[in-house]
């Protein structure tokens, strides 16, 4: 019984994976606009996560 509750819980969120894919394109879409705006070296991880709405650790965690 004990393996039973400390088994994770393991299942799929058509509605999550959705949630992140816009999530990555935010990221993906406001990088863009500062690279451009501001080329590679005036864009930086927090310019990008506040241009997307994100806390700078989503965009690690999403573009690595």
């Amino acid at each position: 019984m004990a393996d039973d509750v400390n088994r994770p819980c393991r299942y799929r969120s058509p509605r999550r994976q959705e949630q992140a894919e816009q999530t990555a394109g935010r990221i993906r879409d406001a990088a863009a606009a500062l690279f451009r705006e501001r080329g590679y070296d005036g864009a930086s991880i927090t310019a990008i996560a506040e241009r997307a709405g994100v806390a700078a650790e989503t965009v690690y965690a999403r573009l690595g």
